[in-house]
C-alpha cells in the first residue's frame, strides 16, 4: 500500500518553516561572443558552443540536422548573470508529419531572431549542395 501524498511545502509552512526559493541554474554566455548555440540550456554544466560569425553557426546547424526538416522559433532565454532574458531562437528537427522530433538547441544571434537565422541557413544551403556533389 502506498503512503498518502503530502504536500511538503504546505506542511512546512503550516509549522512555521520557510522554504528557500528554487535555484534555477542557467548557462553563462562567454564575454564578447556574438553567436552561440546551447544544445541543452537547462543543463548549465554543458557549455554552449560559440562562433565568430553567423555563417559558421548556420553551417553547424546544417551539420547537426543532417538534411532533416527544421523549425526555428523565437524563444527568449535568461542566461546566468543577465537581469532580462535574451532574444534567441530554439531549433527543432521535424518528423515527416511536421511534428517536433529532436531539440537541436537555443541559438543566440547577437540580439536577432528567427528571420536572421533562417536567412543565414537559406544563404548557406547552395554552398552545401555544391560541396556534396
Amino acid at each position: 500500500m502506498r503512503p498518502p501524498f503530502i504536500e511538503s511545502a504546505v506542511l512546512l509552512a503550516a509549522h512555521g518553516h520557510a522554504l528557500a526559493p528554487p535555484v534555477i541554474r542557467r548557462p553563462a554566455m562567454p564575454a564578447g561572443e556574438r553567436y552561440a548555440v546551447f544544445p541543452t540550456p537547462d543543463r548549465p554544466s554543458e557549455p554552449g558552443r560559440t562562433f565568430a560569425a553567423l555563417d559558421k553557426l548556420a553551417a553547424h546547424i546544417h551539420r547537426v540536422r543532417r538534411d532533416q526538416a527544421i523549425q526555428c522559433v523565437d524563444a527568449p532565454l535568461q542566461l546566468a548573470g543577465d537581469a532580462e532574458p535574451r532574444k534567441g531562437v530554439s531549433v527543432w528537427t521535424l518528423t515527416d508529419t511536421g511534428e517536433r522530433r529532436d531539440y537541436l538547441g537555443w541559438c543566440y544571434l547577437s540580439g536577432s531572431g528567427q528571420r536572421t537565422l533562417e536567412a543565414a541557413l537559406f544563404a548557406l544551403r547552395p554552398q552545401l549542395a555544391d560541396v556534396a556533389q
